[in-house]
């Protein structure tokens, strides 16, 4: 019975030392969203070949980024583009499409490294 008493007196120091261990705390109240609306002469750069460039961005800012999907209307119309992330994934992210926008001749590792 001693034996069980020891036992018991171990497992509870463990639980009660468990409980000072840190635990990374992921606060979803920080995640923000926005929306961008980018013209039908500029999204294929946004893209990408294959998607290349959005998913450069969002490799390297974390952010969630979903582009609007094309109609099969003929007229070319703004395409919107939604970001959702912390502050800090948002404003990068951003930052790099506007810079892939504004600067055809430079690619997205370029604006990636300005912006990070």
């Amino acid at each position: 019975m001693s034996g069980k008493s020891a036992t018991a007196g171990t497992a509870s120091k463990e639980d009660s030392a468990s409980n000072t261990v840190p635990w990374r705390h992921v606060d979803l109240s920080r995640r923000r969203s926005t929306r961008l609306s980018v013209s039908s002469n500029s999204i294929a750069r946004v893209i990408g070949r294959a998607g290349g460039n959005i998913n450069a961005i969002r490799e390297a800012t974390g952010a969630y980024i979903e582009v609007e999907k094309q109609t099969g209307k003929k007229e070319q119309h703004d395409r919107q583009i939604t970001l959702k992330g912390s502050d800090v994934a948002l404003r990068q992210a951003v930052d790099m499409i506007h810079g892939l926008i504004d600067d055809s001749e430079c690619n997205v590792e370029e604006v990636i490294q300005r912006v990070s």
